[in-house]
């Protein structure tokens, strides 16, 4: 996230086209599912990702989880999963992505200290 908790920008991207990364590159953290994401620190776990992202549908991503990263009861950033052949996140894969969230978001913080 940006120093104002305005916008959160992507840093570092696998296995996406670069015309889907320059359309998600940075978000307004005010808008209806990012506030929950970074300013509530809800999870985005989502089976049917065209539900929520209707604008980028067409490249064909099914399911994601936007996991906020945690730290200091703080959320400092986002870990982001798709899947272009699953449709389906089960309830154990959402408990191992929220704790990888946790754990990440207190790494990044000693790391940058």
């Amino acid at each position: 996230m940006d120093s104002t908790g305005e916008t959160a920008s992507l840093v570092l991207t696998k296995n996406l086209p670069e015309e889907f990364v320059s359309e998600v590159r940075t978000v307004n953290t005010k808008e209806k599912h990012f506030y929950n994401l970074f300013t509530i620190g809800e999870p985005i776990i989502s089976d049917n990702y065209s539900e929520l992202r209707p604008d980028i549908a067409r490249f064909g991503i099914r399911s994601v989880a936007s996991i906020p990263l945690v730290a200091k009861d703080r959320v400092i950033g986002a870990l982001n999963v798709g899947s272009y052949r699953r449709d389906e996140i089960t309830d154990q894969e959402r408990e191992i992505l929220i704790s990888i969230g946790r754990e990440l978001g207190t790494t990044i913080l000693r790391m940058s200290a």
